[in-house]
Parts: C-alpha cells; structure tokens; sequence
C-alpha cells in the first residue's frame, strides 16, 4: 500500500510539473506573440500615415493638373475666337 500511495504521489508531482512547465511555455509564447502584435500595430501606424502623405501630395498633384487643362482650355477658346474674329 506504501508504494502504491508512493507511486501515485510521484505520477501527481510528474504531471503537475510538467502542467507547470506547459503553462509558463504557453505564457513566454503569450508574451512573444504581444510583442509581435505591438511591432505589426507600429508598423501599420507608420504605413497608414505614409499612405495619407502621399495620398495628400497626389491630390494636390491632381488639382494642379486640373488648374492647368482649365487654363488650357481658357487659352484655346480665346485663340479660337481671335481666330473667327481675324476670318
């Protein structure tokens, strides 16, 4: 009966070991996979505000544009009438 009680004693004491060990692996990885959310989070951050420079600079590269082809057409028309007045 002693080394039953002994046995059963040990077999407990193994596998509360090894639940101790599987939970602080499981909790060092839980840390790991923070730290890389934290790192994928700043990157996103960085990457979004890069995004709105350039989508700032690109609209005002587009407005631009439109100044100049209205100005074009402006210039156009007034040729075109300069021209019917001179026929």
């Amino acid at each position: 009966m002693n080394k039953r009680k002994t046995g059963f004693l040990v077999g407990t004491m193994v596998l509360a070991s090894l639940a101790v060990i599987k939970w602080l692996s499981l909790n060092q990885r839980l840390e790991d996979l923070e730290e890389v959310n934290e790192s994928l989070i700043a990157s996103q951050n960085n990457l979004q505000l890069t995004q709105e420079r350039q989508n700032r600079r690109t609209e005002g590269d587009i407005a631009r544009i439109q100044e100049e082809i209205g100005t074009v057409y402006e210039h156009m028309e007034e040729l075109s009438k300069e021209r019917e007045e001179r026929i």
